[in-house]
């Protein structure tokens, strides 16, 4: 654990030096996609946090409830990671949610931005709505809270 702590430190110090916020004493974290789909069973916009197995369960069996039988859930060590995941509800099929980036303000938050991509003028789409949503993981072994920012 003490070696995690070390590399995440040295991480954030590294990333604070190529400018991570609005805040000086804010540091971008390194985030890794679990799953981005075009059709989640989840009719609903909105952004979730998790933070343990038992909500992380419950999000995944509600986005794979149109899927038999469900993918398995990937694996996520809430000791040391957090998700955060943006769903957009029924959208156009081109629609997607980008998560753009991750910020920690040291002992207080995490934020995680994201975008609503809209098609381009130039992609062929067609016309019938989807459920498009992104899911991302990163460390936050202090479990803090996340705050969800929509870039406008």
């Amino acid at each position: 654990m003490k070696r995690h702590a070390a590399c995440l430190l040295a991480t954030a110090l590294l990333l604070q030096a190529c400018g991570g916020g609005d805040d000086p004493a804010d540091v971008a974290l390194v985030f890794t996609e679990v799953q981005s789909s075009a059709s989640s069973a989840i009719a609903q916009a909105r952004t979730v946090a998790v933070h343990d197995d038992t909500a992380w369960a419950a999000l995944w069996a509600a986005h794979k409830a149109h899927e038999t039988p469900p993918p398995p859930r990937p694996p996520i060590d809430f000791a040391l990671q957090s998700v955060a995941a943006v769903f957009l509800g029924e959208v156009g099929a081109c629609d997607r949610p980008r998560v753009d980036s991750v910020v920690l303000t040291p002992g207080t938050r995490i934020t995680v931005q994201w975008t609503h991509v809209l098609p381009q003028p130039f992609e062929a789409c067609i016309a019938m709505l989807g459920r498009p949503a992104q899911m991302v993981r990163f460390d936050n072994p202090q479990q803090l809270p996340l705050e969800f920012r929509q870039a406008r």
